[in-house]
């Protein structure tokens, strides 16, 4: 007889033994359950025991594996000729389920802390406080940290925007002249000292700040590690010192200035992209910028060739268009330089000098979402509507 067939005897006279078993043991235990009439209440699992559990379960898992091996390629009857790549086989097998279970188990424990802290932040509510010689910050209501002045001051404000992050507890201060990012949970200032701050945004929210000290700009990280050094007379753009324009996180570029001249370099300031040889500069976070150069505004690309052969007395980008002024007359392009409208509209003016002079009347493009209004003032009292869809590209004359 073979070994596999009498160990299938063998199972089978322990299989009947282990069923007459069972059966006085099942007969011992109802007689015990009458006469235990006590409550068992299951002690809490802490996190260290499910850990011990998790591993013991793993190794069982493995040893039953292995077991099974061991049954196959000892067994003389089952394919003798491939026992040797069975056994190979089924090893790297086990390594594979042995590896997948440890990184779906590390997986649960990572996603069981995230939502231990979400649950933990959510218990908190942090708040601050603008006394006369100092700044109280609270954790529902209760003094967690106190910034005490040295002059006037307070949570700095850039036209209506304060920036406070509780996740990360940093606050920006104005201390007299001083402007700094503050961390209150390590209750100390993590920058030096700045004249200004800009806010950089990412889907909405703050990622960086434009900075700036002894007349020269850089960037910060939130956390107040310095991204771009402070070598540069000006980084982007902050028409009337409102929220900053020209530059693109996605595409990692930012205007910069150096010497009253214009280009554009990446975001960590290592590469120069544009050189800095323009007069002024648009860019608006697509592959193509415009600039302006001997008096004439160029449509270019980002690799600084021109889209369009002839300059504008006025260009200005929104969206995926250019909006432009040449000899008086109106016109709107795309990136491709291909003109977009077959009317011709007067703009009544050909003399542009800055950007502002672009979107301020007597020519006026202002962007409202999707959609941008150009006003053309003959005069006063009697200006033309025009209004251009980006999305699908539609041009209509409002009638007054």
């Amino acid at each position: 007889m073979s070994r596999r067939r009498s160990r299938n005897r063998h199972l089978y006279e322990q299989q009947e033994t282990s069923l007459e078993q069972e059966t006085d043991s099942e007969e011992v235990m109802e007689t015990s359950n009458e006469e235990e009439q006590e409550e068992t209440v299951e002690e809490p699992v802490s996190e260290e025991t499910e850990v011990k559990e998790e591993k013991i379960s793993r190794t069982q898992t493995v040893n039953n594996l292995v077991d099974e091996v061991k049954m196959l390629t000892d067994d003389e009857d089952f394919m003798p000729e491939k026992r040797s790549y069975l056994k190979i086989f089924l090893i790297l097998f086990i390594l594979i389920v042995v590896g997948t279970v440890g990184v779906m188990y590390v997986m649960n424990r990572e996603d069981s802390k995230e939502e231990d802290k979400q649950k933990e932040d959510a218990n908190h509510s942090y708040s601050y406080k603008e006394e006369r010689d100092e700044i109280v910050f609270t954790d529902n209501g209760k003094e967690v940290d106190k910034y005490k002045c040295k002059k006037k001051c307070g949570i700095y404000e850039l036209g209506t925007y304060k920036y406070h992050d509780t996740e990360s507890k940093t606050i920006a201060i104005q201390d007299g002249d001083n402007i700094f990012l503050y961390n209150y949970e390590k209750k100390k200032k993590i920058t030096s000292n700045f004249t200004e701050l800009q806010n950089l945004y990412e889907d909405g929210e703050t990622v960086a700040f434009i900075a700036y000290k002894d007349d020269k700009a850089g960037v910060i990280s939130t956390e107040g590690r310095t991204i771009i050094p402070f070598d540069y007379d000006a980084l982007g753009y902050a028409f009337g010192g409102g929220e900053v324009t020209d530059y693109s996180y996605e595409h990692d570029y930012i205007t910069a200035s150096i010497g009253g001249k214009w280009g554009i370099i990446t975001l960590d300031g290592v590469d120069l992209v544009v050189p800095m040889e323009y007069d002024d500069i648009f860019y608006n976070g697509y592959d193509c910028f415009v600039a302006k150069k001997n008096d004439s505004w160029y449509v270019m690309d980002i690799s600084d060739e021109k889209i369009i052969d002839k300059g504008f007395d006025m260009a200005y980008p929104i969206n995926s268009y250019i909006f432009t002024s040449r000899k008086g007359e109106f016109q709107i392009y795309n990136y491709k330089g291909e003109k977009k409208l077959k009317e011709t509209i007067p703009t009544y003016t050909k003399d542009f000098r800055s950007r502002e002079e672009a979107i301020t009347p007597v020519f006026k493009v202002v962007q409202d979402g999707t959609v941008v209004t150009i006003t053309v003032n003959k005069t006063d009292e009697d200006p033309e509507i025009y209004k251009f869809n980006t999305v699908n590209g539609e041009f209509t004359n409002v009638l007054q």
